[in-house]
């Protein structure tokens, strides 16, 4: 919810339906995949195996994100 909230700030209001539809698509689809995933994973090898996966991976997107100028310079406050 509050990363939606991150999303809305900037967004346009006319385009409000369209970011929420994007990111439930991506919360119904993707969360069920990984989850199915790191099940398996974590079936398969031992579990410090699946915590390091994870934190890899979420490591990986914090630093593409964060290369990213324009995400780093994201705000809430409109600037005037």
């Amino acid at each position: 919810m509050l990363l939606g909230a991150t999303f809305a700030g900037p967004t346009d209001p006319s385009y409000l339906g369209r970011m929420g539809s994007i990111i439930k698509v991506g919360d119904d689809s993707l969360r069920p995949l990984t989850m199915a995933a790191f099940s398996a994973l974590a079936s398969a090898t031992v579990l410090w195996v699946l915590f390091v996966v994870y934190g890899t991976g979420i490591t990986g997107l914090i630093v593409v994100l964060l290369s990213n100028r324009q995400l780093r310079t994201l705000s809430l406050r409109t600037v005037t």
